[in-house]
């Protein structure tokens, strides 16, 4: 670690060197502590690392306030050349080093906060429960082979410059001291648009701010309006009073119609009733990319007038999308500089865009494996077909099955528009009584990929979906406090050290290979008792993880 830091040319804070504030940091998570003050208490409370900071020459009172303001001076790019040594310092040791057949993974996850005034956060979608609320989106890369995972590199999806506009209207609402906490606010902010020639296209209400008093007040004022519904709210339809959940749930698919502006949602829409409105148009809106329905809601009227505005709420959602894809890109560009030789990558079916997809071959890797999405269009025997279209010319006994997967697979070479001849793999993963489970397509860019490996490096998402779990919950990513940007970089960076510190124990200690990540820091950096030298004798405290394990213990 120490040479890294030397590297990335991060400097001491307080007379603490960088190397000892950095091996403290990246404890934060395994520790179980919950914000920086609650580290420099337990740095303060543990015997061993004082000794260890005292050798080295380091005075024991590495307070919060050293520990803020070196992560907080790291800035951006001492950061990123420390992320980039860290990756090339694990291609080294063929402990960690990769390898031709493993996989680079793709994702993303979000960090929920409440604090509005830290630097850049925004409002946005936390998949996990299909809410909205502040935070941070984490575009993320990851490996994987058969031996080993760990974390490449993390970037956050900052404002564009269409959110930044929004930003500098929420200083403007603030000196207005309309604070948009109740729908009466936002029709104060409307008001003084309106006012200023600034009248909006659409008003997008959500949350609380979608009610039938915010709605009437922009029917009074002739102003356009989408409201996305919450999942306990009832409508009328045909006499009676249905909630939102039997509304979008057993819809029948063929009625669906695409949004041909969009292209990655289709849309159904119904008469309704709202209490406290009257008429409205209902619309039952499915993410064709995430598999997700929700309802959104318009005035009464023209069919193609509701469809149009949705259009332009769900346009500016899908920008932030946009900037995702081109933050992967600089990831995946940053794996191949520093050493990371996987051919092979994988994202969720969010990712499938042939301008993305290209831009990732054109990196270098050899092929994309990612799940089909239902509107993509395919040329198969001189016909245009859906992949769903594809799979039904495809006879059972044509299925292969895999036992030690317990899956079948069949698969088809078709033509996509933009990217060539791709293959399209067919599985149906298998029950223990030898049905079907669940069943999916997936694409892959190599036509001569065997489909039981296209099946694997897909199945090679999964670490991902664990290590985003595991931060949580064990490293502390959502566990800051600070409002600088820089600090809020650095304590990720320090989490994803934390996770590959843990990975490394793992991997150069062949017994701990069959354990998990949480066993290892339970027994290995997790005290069991803590002793404290007093006037009266020896105390001995024991922690949670103690009682846990063993309960009190017995006089």
């Amino acid at each position: 670690m120490g040479e890294l830091i030397k590297k990335s040319g991060i400097e001491k804070r307080s007379g603490v060197s960088a190397e000892d504030i950095s091996f403290i940091y990246s404890l934060f998570g395994m520790s179980d502590a919950e914000s920086i003050v609650g580290l420099a208490e337990h740095i303060e409370g543990d015997v061993l690392l004082k000794k260890i900071f005292k050798l080295n020459g380091t005075p024991t009172d590495i307070n919060n306030k050293v520990i803020d303001n070196f992560l907080i001076g790291m800035g951006l790019e001492k950061g990123n050349v420390l992320n980039d040594e860290l990756i090339k310092a694990l291609q080294t040791d063929i402990r960690t080093k990769s390898v031709e057949d493993g996989v680079v993974i793709g994702d993303d996850t979000t960090i929920i906060k409440t604090g509005k005034k830290m630097e850049n956060i925004s409002i946005v979608h936390d998949h996990s429960n299909d809410t909205y609320g502040w935070g941070y989106c984490l575009p993320t890369t990851h490996y994987a082979d058969d031996e080993k995972n760990y974390p490449l590199f993390f970037d956050f999806r900052i404002k564009s410059d269409e959110e930044k506009k929004v930003a500098e209207e929420e200083k403007l609402r603030k000196n207005l001291k309309i604070d948009k906490r109740s729908s009466k606010d936002i029709i104060k902010w409307l008001d003084y648009q309106i006012a200023n020639g600034n009248t909006p296209d659409v008003v997008d209400l959500r949350g609380s701010f979608f009610n039938a008093n915010a709605v009437n007040e922009m029917k009074t004022r002739s102003v356009n309006w989408v409201g996305v519904s919450p999942k306990n709210r009832k409508y009328k339809i045909a006499g009676k009073w249905v909630c939102v959940g039997k509304i979008t749930s057993g819809v029948d698919e063929s009625v669906y119609t695409l949004l041909e502006d969009d292209g990655h949602h289709r849309v159904i829409i119904k008469k309704g009733e709202m209490n406290g409105v009257g008429e409205v148009n209902l619309m039952i809106v499915n993410n064709i990319d995430e598999d997700i329905t929700n309802l959104y809601v318009t005035e009464h009227g023209n069919d193609k007038k509701s469809i149009d505005l949705l259009t332009a709420v769900l346009n500016k959602e899908r920008e932030c999308d946009e900037t995702k894809l081109k933050l992967m890109l600089e990831q995946l560009a940053r794996t191949r500089e520093c050493g990371v030789v996987a051919e092979n990558t994988t994202f969720d079916r969010w990712f499938y865009a042939v301008w993305f997809i290209n831009a990732v071959l054109e990196l270098g890797y050899r092929r994309v494996v990612i799940k089909t999405k239902k509107n993509i269009i395919y040329i198969y025997d001189e016909k245009e077909m859906t992949a769903g279209e594809v799979g039904k010319t495809i006879p059972p006994e044509e299925y292969a099955y895999h036992k030690t997967e317990n899956i079948r697979t069949a698969s088809r070479v078709v033509y996509q528009e933009g990217i060539g001849n791709v293959k399209l793999v067919f599985v149906e993963e298998l029950n223990n009584q030898g049905k079907v489970a669940q069943a999916y397509s997936l694409m892959c860019t190599d036509p001569d990929c065997e489909d039981i490996k296209v099946f694997h490096i897909h199945k090679k998402r999964w670490p991902i979906e664990t290590f985003y779990r595991e931060l949580k919950q064990n490293h502390g990513l959502n566990d800051f406090h600070m409002r600088k940007f820089n600090g809020i970089r650095a304590h990720v960076l320090f989490v994803f050290i934390s996770f590959i510190i843990l990975t490394v124990l793992s991997l150069f200690n062949p017994r701990l290979l069959e354990k998990t990540l949480g066993w290892i820091k339970r027994q290995y950096i997790n005290a069991l008792v803590k002793i404290k030298e007093t006037d009266e004798g020896i105390m001995v405290r024991f922690t949670k993880a103690f009682i846990e394990d063993y309960g009190l213990p017995m006089i």
